[in-house]
């Protein structure tokens, strides 16, 4: 069995954030307006330390990263990017709620219809998957009990959705940017999450 205590700090706030945009595959920056808020969050907010620290690599990730952490060093979990909205990437809802692709994709059920040149539901359940399998056997390996990530809301609340007892919906577990849970993660056989602290 393997387990560990980790730490899920959602980015800050984007301009696509503000302008309500669906932000997957674009590497942008925190927005004015994300720093600020960040910057105030910090002064309110323990966040904790540990010696394994991640990213997504992403430059909203790694921006949050150091704004919390400063010069801390961490490594990139590729995997734990946000979902990939191909052609959606950057639209509104109220751009595309007439668009039959879009549409077929947000009443899927199976999750298998991708976003036109991005990825599909069930893709980004199992690249989310493994990753975590992946990074909790790392941690076990070097002998730790905790670590840090900061990534994205739809890769958190998607994690917390599929793999702990919340009935919740994905959308209401995403925390606020900035914001994130403290968690212990449990491999023994699949994978169960339990969610200790919201923060």
């Amino acid at each position: 069995m393997n387990r560990a205590i980790l730490y899920f700090i959602r980015h800050g706030k984007t301009e696509f954030n503000e302008k309500r945009l669906y932000c997957g595959s674009s590497d942008i920056s925190l927005s004015s307006l994300g720093i600020e808020e960040l910057k105030e969050k910090i002064k309110n907010t323990r966040y904790k330390k540990a010696k394994l620290n991640f990213t997504s690599g992403m430059k909203r990730a790694n921006e949050t990263f150091e704004l919390i952490y400063g010069k801390d060093k961490f490594s990139i979990l590729e995997g734990f990017k946000e979902f990939d909205f191909g052609d959606f990437e950057g639209k509104s809802y109220y751009d595309l709620k007439e668009n039959k692709d879009y549409i077929a994709w947000i009443e899927d059920k199976t999750g298998k219809i991708k976003c036109p040149n991005g990825e599909s539901k069930e893709i980004f359940y199992k690249r989310i998957e493994k990753q975590l399998n992946d990074l909790i056997i790392e941690i076990n390996k070097k002998e730790e009990k905790e670590g840090v990530i900061v990534c994205h809301g739809g890769t958190i609340g998607t994690l917390l959705e599929l793999f702990s007892d919340t009935e919740d919906y994905f959308y209401n577990l995403q925390p606020e940017c900035g914001g994130g849970y403290k968690v212990e993660v449990v491999i023994d056989k699949k994978i169960y999450i339990e969610i200790l602290e919201e923060f």
